[in-house]
C-alpha cells in the first residue's frame, strides 16, 4: 500500500495533463491579456495617488486603505506575475513588462518603490 501522496499519483498522466493545458493556455495570449495587465496596474497607481492627495484630512481610513491597496496591486499582481515571467509570451508585449525589463533604469522608483532589488525576488 503506498505510504505518502506521491505513491498515490500518476506523475506520468499528471505531467503529461500540465502539458496539455500549458499547450491550450499558449493558444489563448492575446491582447487583452496585457490590457488587463495595464488595467491592473493603472488601478493601484490610482489608489496610490489618491490616498496620498487625500492623505492629509484627518481621521482618515480610507487614505490609509487606498495607499496599502495601490502598493499590494502594483507588487502582488502586478510585480509578483510580470517577474516570474506571467506575461513575456504575449503577443506583443512590452519589454517592461518582462522579467529582463520590469523595473529597470528609469522605471525602478514606479514600477517597484522597494529597496529590495527585483533581481533578488527573481532569486526568491
Amino acid at each position: 500500500m503506498p505510504t505518502n501522496f506521491w505513491d498515490r499519483v500518476d506523475t506520468k498522466a499528471f505531467e503529461e495533463d500540465l502539458r496539455s493545458l500549458k499547450a491550450e493556455l499558449d493558444v489563448g495570449r492575446s491582447g487583452k491579456d496585457l490590457r488587463h495587465l495595464r488595467k491592473i496596474s493603472w488601478i493601484g497607481r490610482l489608489c496610490t495617488l489618491i490616498g496620498h492627495a487625500t492623505a492629509w484630512i484627518a481621521p482618515n481610513p480610507v487614505s490609509v486603505f487606498l495607499i496599502s491597496q495601490g502598493s499590494l496591486t502594483r507588487w502582488a499582481s502586478v510585480a509578483h506575475h510580470v517577474s516570474h515571467n506571467g506575461y513575456a509570451r504575449v503577443p506583443g508585449v512590452e519589454k517592461r513588462y518582462t522579467a529582463k525589463g520590469f523595473a529597470k533604469g528609469w522605471r525602478r522608483p514606479l514600477d517597484w518603490f522597494d529597496v529590495i532589488a527585483p533581481e533578488a525576488w527573481h532569486v526568491e
